[in-house]
């Protein structure tokens, strides 16, 4: 079995179809076009449409990764197993740096060999690119059946894996379903593996999967590679904050509320206390959370060594407050107020 960068296959060894079954069927109004694997009966790649199993930006497609071998009952040579990698994005909002997009890949089997194939994916992270699989941006799958016309897809959750394995294949990072060692494909069946990924730093990013398909005979990998994408800087850091005038532990649990509005949401925030004693400042306490774009109060404990020598009349204290995000930008802002207890 060899592999091909190419989804062409030549008509020597592959079943005749009409040049309107070569042709990709036109975008249907409210539906996006998929450019990805579609199966015509005799087992030969052209494109096709399908409906929304999630809710997706634009697909950015490379091209189609194919080996050949032979259908077994037919006994000819064709294409047995083709695979797809992408980006998922809007083409309005390219992904910036710290924001979370997906990369994918699909295989599917567009023969029938002896025995029924399977396959497992890996993703290779290019530098400045790494994993971002959250409660909020898990991993997705889509089982994808070339039987129905127009081609249908469906959303996977028992079978989708919820974490990363480490890769076989060549890869970083593997993704097996959850319930067994690698996903079966039946004829006319595709799997799509959707994988939560943000960049550390700008500039162009091109993804590419490895994927390990055990046909029994050469048990081939293919590496289909997506498109690049211009990663944009990150958002800008900003803080602002405020503090009262004069804070009073006895008051306030034996904290300092401090209130401030810090951007991008998500960036690292750290709110450091200091205060002034015998005419030099020191760091009295810290306390780190996420910014949510919004207003928000984070309190900074004073420990009690502090509180217990804390004069009458109180210190001159106050907050640094900063603001990091994933890019590495940063921004700080300072209130000053009088602490006592």
């Amino acid at each position: 079995m060899t592999t091909h960068p190419s989804p062409a296959i030549s008509p020597s060894i592959s079943p005749s179809i009409s040049p309107a079954r070569r042709r990709p069927p036109a975008p249907r109004p409210g539906r996006r076009r998929r450019a990805a694997l579609a199966l015509a009966a005799a087992g030969t790649l052209v494109a096709g449409t399908g409906g929304t199993a999630y809710a997706a930006p634009t697909r950015h497609e490379g091209d189609l990764r194919v080996a050949m071998g032979y259908w077994c009952d037919l006994g000819y040579q064709a294409a047995t197993v083709g695979s797809v990698a992408g980006l998922l994005y809007d083409d309005a909002a390219k992904p910036k740096v710290g924001e979370v997009f997906y990369a994918y890949v699909e295989v599917a089997a567009t023969a029938e060999p002896c025995i029924e194939q399977q396959m497992v994916p890996d993703i290779d992270l290019p530098p400045n690119l790494e994993l971002a699989v959250s409660p909020a941006h898990p991993i997705r799958c889509v089982r994808w059946d070339y039987r129905d016309s127009p081609v249908s897809e469906h959303a996977e959750t028992a079978l989708c894996p919820t974490s990363a394995s480490p890769g076989v294949s060549g890869g970083d990072w593997s993704f097996p379903p959850r319930s067994q060692e690698l996903w079966r494909l039946p004829y006319q069946t595709g799997w799509e593996v959707q994988v939560p990924v943000k960049a550390t730093a700008p500039g162009p990013l091109a993804v590419r999967f490895h994927a390990q398909v055990i046909d029994g005979v050469t048990d081939p990998v293919l590496s289909p590679l997506s498109p690049s994408v211009d990663v944009g800087g990150g958002a800008p850091a900003s803080v602002t904050t405020d503090v009262a005038e004069v804070v009073r532990l006895g008051r306030t649990g034996g904290a300092v509320p401090t209130t401030l509005r810090a951007e991008p949401a998500g960036a690292t925030v750290k709110v450091v206390l200091r205060a002034q004693r015998d005419g030099r400042w020191a760091t009295v306490a810290s306390r780190a959370a996420s910014a949510t774009g919004s207003s928000q109060t984070v309190r900074v404990p004073v420990p009690r060594a502090w509180r217990d020598r804390l004069p009458t009349r109180g210190l001159r204290a106050k907050v640094v407050v900063r603001v990091r995000t994933d890019s590495g930008t940063g921004q700080r802002a300072a209130d000053g107020f009088t602490l006592r207890k």
